[in-house]
């Protein structure tokens, strides 16, 4: 199981590091500088991709909670990582 779990881990970390790439090759590519936003080298640029992605409202909801709509949004990300 931990084996998998760092499997896991390392899969996603390299995604998001490859990710980071592709982003500089493009930008060098346009004859821009990239993705530098969130830190001087852009490490921190896949992060923030990710909550982005995650704090994104696909629908609009009405006469909802909220409260209930955002925990059940963390709840599922987390028994989806602990398992």
């Amino acid at each position: 199981m931990a084996l998998i779990t760092i499997m896991i881990l390392i899969i996603l970390i390299s995604v998001a590091f490859m990710t980071l790439i592709e982003r500089k090759i493009l930008g060098i590519l346009g004859n821009r500088l990239g993705p530098n936003k969130t830190s001087i080298t852009g490490l921190f640029q896949p992060m923030s991709d990710a909550m982005k992605l995650g704090t994104k409202n696909i629908i609009s909801l009405r006469n909802f909670s909220y409260k209930i709509f955002y925990i059940v949004r963390r709840l599922i990300l987390a028994v989806s990582l602990s398992t």
